[in-house]
């Protein structure tokens, strides 16, 4: 944990001192108006054969897994840190999605999957403390499903079900 001027900042590793691996950063701030802030890097996947350049991909079960942990622990902050049962609003934004592919995409059997068409991926509901603690499958659905579906894999990961 990091001081940090709008609440408490927790950060996977050492903050860094040149160039940032989006691979493992995480960075969760709590702040002192009780929202919570997440932010995540990931999705780069191996050169393919013969070539030296990454293929920008998302992973949709990590991401699908990503939110729903922390739809859990925004409903156990809420009840046992904040003392707050009352509606929340919840984002998932995720830049420079143009040309992404899912994952599925460049793995056998090599899915003919069209790349991400918009540059940004921005989508908010509302959840109330109950929903978030009795069916946080749903929410991750909400917040996740038009993205699976512009990368033309809603059908191979929706219904939501976590894998753990």
């Amino acid at each position: 944990m990091r001081s940090h001027a709008d609440g408490h900042l927790f950060t996977s590793g050492e903050p860094p001192s040149g160039p940032v691996d989006e691979s493992g950063l995480v960075r969760l701030l709590l702040k002192d108006d009780g929202t919570i802030q997440v932010v995540a890097g990931a999705g780069y996947a191996a050169p393919p054969l013969g070539s030296t350049e990454p293929i920008r991909v998302l992973h949709a079960g990590w991401l699908l897994d990503f939110v729903d942990h922390l739809v859990h622990l925004v409903s156990y902050l809420s009840d046992t840190h904040l003392a707050y049962t009352g509606p929340w609003l919840l984002g998932l934004r995720i830049d420079r999605m143009a040309g992404v592919r899912a994952a599925e995409a460049t793995k056998p059997p090599f899915l003919n999957l069209d790349p991400y068409v918009s540059n940004e991926y921005l989508v908010t509901t509302t959840a109330s403390y109950d929903e978030l603690r009795d069916q946080p499958q749903q929410v991750v659905e909400r917040l996740a499903s038009r993205l699976l579906r512009g990368l033309g894999i809603a059908g191979r990961h929706l219904p939501y079900r976590p894998m753990y």
